[in-house]
């Protein structure tokens, strides 16, 4: 084994043993958070949904955008055909009106 190789072996033993310190490090910072948290509510048992229950609340959420997304294309639907038959009136109007002046004007 080359030098090069063992260095970067050695390079890459040295990473890992950084990065296990590190994670090992937040673990313990974050059970002494938990510890903390407790402590504030007089160590209850509080109740955190479970990961299950967190997919469940994120697909509700999304259906429930999807919901919304579906109900403002309706809706801009429905304005473009009002506004559509809004000038269809307004052409037949003036095409009526057109066709009574000519009358009354011979």
């Amino acid at each position: 084994v080359s030098t090069q190789s063992t260095g970067t072996i050695q390079e890459y033993h040295n990473m890992c043993r950084a990065i296990e310190e590190r994670h090992e490090k937040e673990k313990q910072e974050l059970n002494q958070e938990v510890i903390e948290i407790k402590a504030q509510v007089g160590g209850k048992a509080i109740d955190i949904p479970s990961e299950q229950r967190l997919r469940e609340l994120e697909m509700e959420l999304a259906k429930t955008k999807l919901c919304l997304v579906e109900a403002n294309c309706k809706a801009q639907e429905y304005e473009h055909k009002c506004t559509t038959l809004t000038d269809k009136l307004k052409h037949y109007e003036t095409g009526v009106l057109n066709h009574l002046r000519a009358k009354l004007n011979r």
